[in-house]
């Protein structure tokens, strides 16, 4: 699974694939027949804390950041939201 925290997990609709996503900023796609991971999706600057897949399986969107931020620092959150196309799982 992912290296830190998931927050987010979700099942394909065909069963074929499932989705992770949490703390380091990634999102993964796994094979649900092998269990290993078939992508990893890279580009947000902060955890992702939302997850969807399409009911076809072939978009995958992901939401950074929906999280306080501490005013002890200086960190922002990456609020953005990003729709991923992906090679479904035969």
């Amino acid at each position: 699974m992912n290296e830190m925290h998931v927050s987010q997990k979700r099942l394909a609709t065909h069963g074929r694939m499932l989705v992770s996503a949490g703390s380091d900023r990634t999102a993964r796609v796994w094979d649900v027949a092998t269990g290993r991971e078939h992508i990893r999706l890279v580009d947000h600057q902060d955890r992702i804390d939302a997850l969807a897949i399409s009911p076809d399986g072939r978009l995958i969107v992901t939401g950074g950041g929906f999280h306080p931020v501490s005013k002890a620092t200086w960190e922002r959150p990456d609020y953005a939201i990003r729709v991923w196309e992906v090679e479904p799982l035969e």
